[in-house]
Order: C-alpha cells, then structure tokens, then sequence
C-alpha cells in the first residue's frame, strides 16, 4: 500500500527499540505495510543512543529510556528526530513530563495499537519537518536580518529612517558628525538640518508620505555637532512597516567634493580672467591702460586687487595713520629685464599650489609686457625723431638748391674765367642733393613700413 510513504516522499529509517521482540516484530511489519523504509530494531538505551544518528524516526517503549532523561539527551544531540514514545497503562502520569522533554507523540500499549503506530509515527515525522523548515526559515530570516543590519551599521554614508520627522533608526555613520546614536535617536531631524534646507526637507517628507514614491536625490546642509556644516545627498524613499509609513533616508557626505568642485570653478574663474589679461596685454597701448585692465578684470575674482609698492613676497597694507588694515594681503613680484617694476597685490583668505603659480606667471607677463610697452614708446621716440629730422633734412635740400640755382644764373651772366669751375661745383652738389633726396625717399618708406606694424 505505502500510502504514507507516499506523503513522505523519502526512504525512512525507523529505529525501533522495545524489550519485547515480538511487539518490535509486530511494529516493524505495520510500519514495513506504510512506509518505504528501513527498519533498525534494538533492546537497549545505549543501543538507541548509538543508533539514533542513523533515524530518521525514533519509536521507543519507556521501559528503555530510563525514566525520560535519555529523552532529554537525545533531544539536544538530535533537536529534529522524531520521537514516538510506547507507554504501558497506567503511565498517564508521564505524558506531560514527556512532551515537555521532547516526545513528539505517545501511543498507549491498549488493543490493536501496532496499527495505529504508522501513522502516530508519520504525524511526528511532519511535525518535526515542519519544525525544521521553521528553524530553517527563522534562521535564515536571522542571517538575512544580520547581514543588512551588518551592512547598514557599516555603511559609510549615513542611514536614517524617522516617523514624520522623529528620528526612529540611524546607523552607525552618524558619529561622523560627532554625535552618538543615543544623542540622535527620538529627536527630530530639524534640529539637525540648516534652515536653508528645511522648507525643501519637510515638503519632500510630506510628499513622500502621501504619494508612497519615492523623489530625486537633493542637497542638504546638515549640522554636526561641533556646529560646523557639512554637505549630504540626500536620497530618501517611503517604506511601509507595519502599516506605518515612514521615510528611509540615505545621506552621502559630499563636503569635500562640493569643496573641490568649488575650488575647480574658482581655478576655471581665474584662467578665464587670466586669458582676458593676455588678450589685454596684447591689445595694451600703454602702461595705465594695462594696469588699469589688470585691476579690473581681477576684482572679478579677488578682493581690493592693487598694483603696490613691493615689501617682499607676502605684503601688509596700511592705512594713512599708519594702523595696519590687512594682513591677509598677497603681494607678487613684477619684474621686467631683471628690474622690480612693482607688485600685484590682492586679499584672499587661502593662496596656494596652482592659483600660486598662475597669479606668479601673471605677474611676470605684467612685468614682461610693462617693459614691451617701454620699448614700443622708446620706438615710436625714435621714429618720431627720424620723420623730424627727415623733413628738416627736404627744407635744408630746398634751401640750398635755391642759392645754387642764383649762383649758377650769376655765373652764366658774367660767364669770366671763373664759370666753368663754378657750374662744375654747382653740378658736383646738385648730384650730392639728389642722393640726399633719395635718402629722403627711403626714410619716408622705413618709417611709413613701421608704423604700418603699430610701431
């Protein structure tokens, strides 16, 4: 028939252990009819005791368990093995004491009782399945409990979840802001976030609250305990635990990126405002020109820029009665041809690393271009000079070709002695004006050829 077996769905092994051979005998053949099985017969404790790791279901007299202690035994050694136990009349008194030990059911030795063994002993074999599979699940649901909390504890980014705006769960990441978790836990999450944050915080909860979805990562400024403010992503999502629904948030420190990104856009600032100032210098006719486009393109980015008088690499500023007005004053260099033209100097709070550089070369570029403006001016001097004296030497040509022309006239008048010796001495400074009027010409188009390149 093996229906029972059927229900099972495995090969069973019963340990059967009695002291009389014909009940095991008479046990052995019902069960043998229900179950697909195989059967292990012994008469003593320590026979059970060594057996009991090979069963898969125990059905055992009470004569050999010793009072129940052996019960006991066998149920810490072997928490899952079904236990059936036979008892004799009159051994009412035990039935509680034995289930309380561990007997999963009893079977009372009272008429045709073998036939009711098989299934007493399939209801014990279910039970203790079940039982496994529940301690299988619990401890799995324990394990999986462990793990997240394991794993949320050691988040490094902050986890809370809060019932409206009280502060239900935090982990451990909170001491990143100085505060334990017992100073954190039932307080509001107000009392943390900067007011320039809290109309945006509650509108998000009360949302999240009514709709159940969950809305985009934000920044908040969170207080820490120390009263300084840090910068966190916020992420936050609606979670419903037992009916009540409250808000999981996951916060990521971002100060130091917001600091990096902050100082990367201050260094995008000023290259962008030292490219204007080479452009400047290019464009630059002359010194206040120059200096006066530096001051002003770089109050764009710094406090009370000036060109100054130097007093070394780090300067101080004073005020007309002498009273010092700043320290935090930067002062650099402008050198041109190995001379200290004068300094650069502009406040901030912090200089270093590569603005320290770039405001250097700055500076240097400045002195470079002070002394290109020099020498245009001492060019453009010197042209000035040349067209000068260009156009003195075509008034000096005029006027002595206008005496030579009378002499010449005067000579071929009176044409003595003396007029040949005289047109030949006309003739020999008429061919020196000519070429002082070729010179003439050949300065006009030097000089035109350099102001044509803004000299």
């Amino acid at each position: 028939m093996l229906y029972l077996s059927k229900k099972v769905g495995f090969l069973v092994r019963f340990v059967i252990a009695t002291q009389n051979s014909f009940e095991r005998s008479r046990i052995a053949e019902r069960i043998e009819s229900e179950f697909d099985c195989e059967i292990i017969e012994c008469e003593s404790c320590e026979e059970v005791y060594k057996l009991a790791k090979l069963a898969d279901c125990l059905i055992v007299g009470i004569e050999i368990l010793c009072g129940l202690k052996a019960v006991k035994d066998l149920r810490v050694s072997y928490p899952y093995l079904p236990i059936v136990v036979i008892l004799n009349r009159g051994d009412e008194r035990y039935i509680s004491h034995a289930l309380k030990e561990g007997v999963d059911y009893y079977v009372f030795r009272l008429g045709d009782y073998y036939s009711r063994i098989p299934a007493v002993a399939l209801s014990a074999i279910e039970k203790k399945r079940r039982e496994f599979e529940l301690d299988k699940f619990r401890k799995a649901l324990e394990e999986k409990e462990r793990l997240y909390r394991s794993l949320t504890e050691n988040l490094p980014d902050l986890v809370i979840l809060h019932d409206g705006d009280k502060i239900a769960f935090v982990n451990s990441a909170v001491e990143s802001l100085g505060y334990t978790k017992e100073e954190v836990l039932g307080r509001s999450i107000f009392e943390f976030i900067h007011p320039e944050s809290a109309d945006l915080a509650r509108e998000r909860i009360e949302t999240m609250i009514k709709t159940g979805k969950s809305l985009p990562p934000v920044e908040e400024k969170i207080f820490a305990k120390d009263g300084s403010l840090k910068v966190f992503e916020i992420r936050s999502t609606p979670i419903d635990i037992e009916g009540k629904r409250y808000i999981l948030v996951v916060a990521r420190d971002i100060t130091r990126r917001k600091k990096y990104e902050m100082e990367l856009e201050k260094t995008n600032r000023i290259l962008r405002t030292v490219n204007s100032i080479n452009e400047l210098m290019v464009r630059a006719k002359n010194d206040d020109d120059l200096l006066k486009g530096v001051v002003d393109l770089l109050s764009r980015v710094y406090k009370n820029v000036k060109l100054w008088v130097l007093n070394g690499e780090k300067a101080r500023l004073y005020s007309t009665n002498g009273r010092t007005i700043k320290d935090d004053v930067y002062a650099f260099p402008i050198v041109g041809e190995g001379e200290v033209l004068g300094f650069l100097s502009l406040e901030a709070d912090d200089i270093e690393g590569d603005e320290m550089a770039i405001l250097k070369t700055l500076a240097k570029d400045i002195g470079f271009t002070l002394v290109s403006l020099k020498r245009r001016r001492a060019i453009k001097e010197a042209l000035r000079r040349v067209e000068e004296n260009t156009e003195k030497i075509a008034t000096l040509i005029d006027q002595i070709r206008n005496p030579l022309t009378v002499i010449q006239g005067i000579a071929e008048i009176k044409h003595d002695e003396y007029y040949e010796k005289i047109v030949e001495q006309v003739k020999r400074i008429e061919r020196l004006l000519e070429d002082l009027d070729k010179g003439w010409v050949e300065s006009k188009k030097v000089g035109e050829l350099l102001k044509r390149y803004d000299f």
